[in-house]
């Protein structure tokens, strides 16, 4: 799905840029049916970076901790 933190940052053909996403960990739940609740869960994920759904271009994994 998508988690609400696009940028368009244009970038010359062969050249790279680095950019910030800040994705609020809330963008990261789902429904727990068996407390009825929305939740996060713990683990790891992986953002899809591309120019649309079907044009992946770079894969980020990264990992959700849970809250102290």
């Amino acid at each position: 799905g998508w988690l609400g933190a696009g940028s368009w940052e244009p970038v010359a053909k062969n050249e790279t840029k680095t950019v910030s996403l800040e994705i609020p960990v809330e963008r990261f739940r789902c429904w727990n049916t068996p407390e009825k609740r929305y939740g996060v869960e713990p683990g790891a994920y992986e953002l899809l970076i591309g120019s649309a759904s079907d044009d992946i271009r770079e894969r980020v994994p990264l990992e959700v901790t849970p809250a102290n």
